[in-house]
């Protein structure tokens, strides 16, 4: 899940920071983080509260009045953790690292200036937080809940910037790149359509593929337009036409423009539009099947309120069937084959805090 965090109070409006006559910028008054219940956390300048106020006063009657406002330092903020807008992660992206987890270890670190912006861009919607201008990590490599499969670590790195632009705007950039050695479930040999792959000698055997990306991406938050693209490439392994298993170059990714409207204090909608592509294996799928695919998806993620997201998505897709094949033995595997769908998709989140 890629984790952004959801203000207090969404309609509150936000001044851009004050150039003072020496050029330095900063904030028109001293900054606080108010509280208003568990979880629900916004940084403000003290000249805001006086806006800030209605709002507060309707939260606390919806919550019952049961806590007061508690002023925090600004390093104490917690943030609502959201999922981003359209319901599934891109292909091309998520095909590096299956639900984005994994076991291993990290280093990341950002000068005061980029963290301050990263907190800044917290607060809007979707916002990809702070995981480091550099970071480097060394993990196993071999997914979600998956067992380490051979003595290689996969090894990535992240160099990333967020720039302030004209008028208090705010856009990151970055660059992340990975190397290291996947371990490929090839299935069982066998009749019928489930589908299956053989390595370069010809057996079913768990065999070691060279597994590389490089991944640039670039996040325009929504005030109230926005967007956010990503572009793969690299090689992984690649299940092929006769069956067998190699290792391919892989491309691919993704552009996501939206809207943000907050037509109350409390509520705003989201409307997206994506369209994505990917070239390359799947490796996490049993047979690292060829993932080929395209698909434009448009919707509309709507918060009534900080607690609930209803997302509505239609989507048309076009892509390889990465679970079955057309009929095949057990010594010659199936083809895969395209399937062309369209899709209508409802899904309801409630935040607990």
């Amino acid at each position: 899940m890629k984790g952004v965090s959801s203000p207090v109070i969404p309609g509150l409006p936000r001044d851009p920071p004050i150039r003072r006559k020496n050029g330095a910028r900063g904030s028109s008054s001293r900054q606080i983080v108010v509280e208003i219940a568990p979880m629900r956390v916004a940084l403000l300048d003290c000249a805001d509260l006086r806006r800030a106020r209605p709002a507060f006063d309707r939260l606390l009657a919806r919550d019952g009045g049961k806590r007061g406002v508690v002023h925090l330092e600004p390093d104490q903020a917690l943030h609502i953790v959201c999922l981003g807008e359209a319901i599934d992660r891109a292909d091309a992206t998520n095909s590096c690292q299956n639900s984005e987890r994994d076991m291993g270890v990290s280093f990341m670190w950002s000068p005061k200036v980029a963290q301050q912006r990263f907190k800044q861009m917290l607060d809007y919607m979707y916002g990809p937080g702070d995981y480091g201008v550099f970071h480097i990590q060394v993990y196993n490599g071999q997914g979600l809940n998956a067992q380490e499969a051979n003595a290689d670590k996969h090894v990535g790195a992240r160099l990333a910037w967020p720039f302030e632009l004209p008028g208090g705007r705010l856009l990151e950039v970055g660059v992340n790149a990975m190397r290291g050695q996947f371990v490929v479930n090839h299935g069982t040999a066998a009749a019928g359509q489930t589908l299956y792959s053989f390595n370069s000698s010809g057996s079913t055997g768990n065999r070691s593929y060279r597994d590389e990306r490089l991944n640039f991406y670039m996040y325009y938050p929504p005030q109230p337009w926005g967007f956010i693209a990503e572009y793969t490439l690299g090689r992984t392994p690649e299940r092929q036409a006769n069956g067998r298993v190699e290792n391919s170059s892989l491309s691919g990714g993704y552009v996501q423009a939206h809207y943000q409207w907050k037509y109350s204090d409390v509520g705003l909608a989201n409307i997206y539009a994506r369209y994505q592509e990917y070239r390359g294996g799947i490796k996490f799928q049993t047979g690292a099947p060829s993932g080929k695919m395209s698909e434009l998806e448009t919707g509309i993620a709507w918060q009534p309120d900080p607690q609930w997201e209803f997302t509505v998505a239609y989507a048309f897709s076009q892509r390889n069937n990465i679970f079955l094949t057309d009929p095949g033995t057990a010594t010659t595997p199936g083809v895969q084959r395209e399937q062309y769908t369209n899709l209508l998709r409802f899904q309801a989140i409630w935040f607990w805090n």
